[in-house]
């Protein structure tokens, strides 16, 4: 009776792939059992696109095909090309090969012959160590490719894309390594950087969307990248892109098929800053804001005539006011008559709810001015106080400095688990030559709980470096905001309209009209002011 043979077939890439590599091996294959009479092929597997380093062999499906296999007796033997088909991990592949012993399965190569034999410890010490040389091979493999993208971008260096808004392109002078051409990069262009500074302060100060941004550019006549008109879309690019900090993005168009979309960023180059990084952050944070009200379906009022619009509130339902207005006819002394325009909020709900609505109606500039004395004070409050300078400090560098104790001691667990975790897996070696009385299930088991153990303290790690970092950056925010407060009123008295808004709304997340008087929601920087400030005075 001939015996039943089962081959398996894999390759790691598409490129693999494409060049018939599966082909090649089920040739070779096919020859090798030709030589054989007393074989015969049942049954063919292939894997495609397959890491035999990634994967292990639980998550290969083909393999756990060939253990059902084996445990029911359907063939006698398993044959691939080359032993490092079946993969590459060393501490499971060696139990793989003894797995398939003890079930009666001869596993053969065609480049190497039979690799499981019924094997004294030494030989299953050498089938241990062949496969630890092909998991290096494959780690070395890894790393060249990852060595050779990271000296592509470790010097942040332009690497032939379009040049983006605000730089222009320059020769080196320096030779390509592997080209006969020079080395290309780029620099800040004196004109598109002023314009580029130009775009971040119409949003910051002015609270300019794009639409309003493209439109201010071509009516002052500045000219795009390619003498075009400005658009829109164009504008959005711009503000989007950390570039302007002097961190350039790289892997930003998503390619099909590809492992990895995640946009990554070079190193920082000071030489190609024309923003500061917080300027950037401060837009994003609008930006983002903007797009998350229109998702909620929140239509604040357009108006440009008025000072809170998007953020004012009805005080006794708390809904969106609405800008409205009417256009009267007024009589001067000389008899002659002149119109203007009456300005005023209105609550839609408050239309079909007037048990419950005092007042429907804010008249516009009666209730911005009520706002902006009110706010005044709350200025004048704050920066008249003797402390006001160490407001919130200390308070700060508490949390900060708990925090940083937090992640050292999370990082002595995690060095512990790391050490605990190369004790487990130094067991694999022993069970290799018998030098261990555990079995492979349970040292497996115990590997799982370790590499799970550290994942875990790699993630509380991280969520605690991000505590610091946000925490940081709140710290640098209330000490902007605290110099930002000096001179407030006679800057507002200054501003034009756009930016007496942008003044109010870094201060004010939204304001609640009744009848005759506001109440002001604070922004979280100058609330904590605000606290710290009444526990000062209750001391």
């Amino acid at each position: 009776m001939k015996k039943r043979v089962w081959a398996l077939y894999r390759v790691s890439t598409e490129r693999q792939v494409t060049d018939d590599d599966i082909p090649m091996q089920r040739n070779a294959v096919a020859q090798f059992i030709s030589t054989r009479p007393e074989w015969s092929l049942t049954k063919e597997l292939t894997e495609l696109g397959v890491s035999g380093f990634k994967k292990s062999v639980e998550d290969r499906d083909e393999l756990q095909q060939i253990k059902k296999g084996a445990e029911q007796k359907s063939f006698d033997i398993l044959v691939v090309w080359k032993d490092d088909r079946l993969g590459r991990k060393k501490d499971e592949i060696p139990f793989m090969l003894e797995y398939l012993n003890k079930h009666g399965v001869e596993v053969w190569s065609v480049m190497d012959g039979l690799i499981n034999k019924n094997e004294h410890h030494v030989d299953s010490l050498i089938s241990f160590l062949r496969y630890w040389s092909a998991e290096g091979e494959s780690k070395k493999t890894s790393e060249r490719v990852t060595e050779a993208i990271k000296q592509m971008n470790e010097q942040g260096k332009w690497s032939g894309s379009a040049i983006p808004y605000g730089y222009e392109i320059f020769d080196t002078g320096m030779n390509h390594p592997k080209y006969d051409k020079t080395i290309k990069d780029i620099r800040l262009s004196e004109s598109e950087s002023k314009i580029v500074k130009l775009i971040f302060y119409l949003v910051l100060e002015k609270g300019y969307g794009a639409d309003k941004i493209a439109n201010y550019l071509n009516e002052a006549g500045y000219k795009s990248k390619n003498g075009v008109e400005w658009r829109s879309n164009v504008v959005r690019r711009i503000l989007r892109n950390p570039v302007y900090t002097g961190t350039q993005r790289y892997n930003v168009v998503h390619k099909e098929g590809a492992n990895d979309n995640e946009v990554k960023l070079k190193p920082f180059r000071d030489d190609l800053v024309i923003i500061p990084s917080e300027v950037f952050d401060d837009t994003q944070k609008i930006i983002d804001a903007r797009r998350e009200k229109m998702n909620e379906g929140i239509v604040p009022t357009h108006s440009n005539n008025l000072l809170l619009n998007g953020i004012a509130k009805c005080g006794y339902c708390g809904s969106k006011l609405y800008a409205d207005n009417s256009t009267k006819t007024k009589s001067r002394k000389d008899g002659t008559k002149t119109s203007y325009t009456y300005w005023r909020y209105v609550c839609r709900k408050s239309l079909n709810h007037r048990e419950t609505h005092p007042k429907s109606y804010f008249g516009a500039k009666v209730y911005e001015n009520l706002t902006v004395e009110k706010l005044n004070g709350t200025v004048e409050y704050l920066i008249n106080l003797e402390q006001f300078e160490s407001l919130l400090d200390e308070n700060q560098q508490n949390k900060i400095g708990n925090l940083e104790l937090s992640k050292q001691s999370l990082e002595k667990e995690k060095k512990v688990i790391m050490h605990e975790l190369e004790a487990v897996k130094s067991l694999i070696l022993k069970i290799a030559v018998g030098q261990s009385v555990l079995s492979e299930e349970y040292v497996m088991e115990q590997i799982k709980l370790k590499e799970s153990e550290m994942e875990e303290g790699t993630k509380r790690i991280n969520n605690v470096s991000h505590e610091i970092e946000v925490n940081t950056k709140n710290e640098k925010k209330i000490k902007e905001l605290k110099s930002s407060l000096f001179n407030w009123s006679n800057k507002y008295q200054e501003c034009d309209l756009p930016s007496k808004k942008m003044m109010v709304s870094k201060l004010v997340r939204s304001v609640s009209f009744f009848d005759k008087k506001v109440v002001i929601d604070y922004r979280i920087d100058l609330n904590e002011l605000l606290k710290a400030a009444f526990k000062i005075l209750s001391k």
